[in-house]
């Protein structure tokens, strides 16, 4: 008799995402639900970085020599002969527990930090290793230490990261279902909509998706990936424009206006919304002053004739003329 197979649950904690997503046989729409999860709960993203981050200490503390001759000591110690007491064992255990609890506490990890910014605010931070991070505004970013890596987790936002050099552990920055790997550079990565975008101004990076699929880049270039964990095309990154933001500004290069509005809303409580969806695809190139968005109006309705006025909310809506 044919039976119709049950899709198996979805993961329901930290712990259970982080070995599905480590699976190969994940799939898009599993990485999809991971997102849902993510943004279920604002405590889910720093929960999902803490289990990462323990994974990935456990992965390194199975290959310290010392630790597994511990554990072989300990394993003899409980098996060895029916005379030892099941107490004993226990206390072998228990003890090695220890031994693996002190290391990953204490041996060079650093306090894991929550860095956030709101609406309109830009802040940098030094980290413990000198890596110096200018967030973005609504940006919040997950950092954690450890032995051999060096994790943030972009839960949201725009980050430039001048990431001290150190090759024995490497900076892994997460976004989405995605990684980027570094040893010591400076990278802007931004995690909107869904879709993450990667930009390198010196050094060089690798691009992991959760699919497997990767690249690398190269000094002024940048790629973006979706969800689905397909990486596009490598593109030309323009420094001047990539920069813009952390003095400020933000700048444009025949941009679509859609994408212009949602950058622009991330610096101000007055929201700019277009009244017709299909202006969005209007391209336009330009400086503007972050956090203006009376200029950035005037400009659009001077330079691309388009119709502002406001709502009742104060809101400033574009409409064709």
């Amino acid at each position: 008799m044919n039976m119709r197979s049950v899709p198996d649950p979805l993961p329901a904690t930290a712990e259970d995402w982080v070995a599905r997503l480590q699976s190969p046989d994940c799939s898009a729409q599993e990485h999809e639900a991971f997102e849902d999860w993510l943004a279920a709960d604002a405590r889910n993203p720093a929960a999902y970085a803490d289990a990462e981050r323990l994974f990935a200490m456990s992965a390194e503390l199975r290959r310290d020599p010392q630790l597994a001759a511990q554990a072989r000591n300990a394993r003899r110690r409980a098996d060895g002969g029916r005379r030892r007491s099941w107490p004993f064992a226990m206390a072998a255990a228990v003890a090695l527990a220890g031994v693996i609890g002190y290391r990953v506490l204490f041996v060079g990890a650093d306090a894991p930090q929550h860095l956030q910014t709101a609406i309109g605010e830009r802040r940098e931070s030094v980290l413990a290793d000198g890596s110096r991070l200018t967030l973005d505004a609504d940006t919040a970013v997950d950092v954690a230490y450890a032995r051999r890596e060096r994790a943030l987790t972009l839960v949201r936002g725009r980050v430039q990261i001048e990431a001290a050099s150190d090759a024995d552990r490497p900076m892994i920055v997460h976004a989405a279902n995605g990684s980027v790997r570094v040893v010591g550079t400076t990278f802007q990565v931004q995690h909107l909509g869904g879709r993450v975008e990667v930009g390198l101004l010196h050094g060089a990076v690798a691009v992991t998706t959760g699919r497997g699929r990767r690249e690398t880049l190269a000094e002024g270039q940048q790629l973006s990936y979706g969800r689905d964990g397909d990486i596009g095309p490598v593109r030309p990154l323009s420094s001047s424009e990539a920069q813009a933001w952390t003095r400020g500004l933000l700048a444009f290069s025949d941009k679509p206006l859609d994408t212009i509005v949602q950058e622009a809303n991330r610096y101000s409580a007055t929201r700019i919304r277009l009244a017709d969806p299909a202006l969005g695809s209007i391209p336009v190139s330009g400086a503007f002053q972050a956090g203006d968005q009376d200029a950035l109006a005037d400009a659009l309705v001077a330079g691309w004739g388009l119709h502002a006025d406001r709502d009742a909310n104060g809101d400033i809506i574009l409409r064709r003329r």
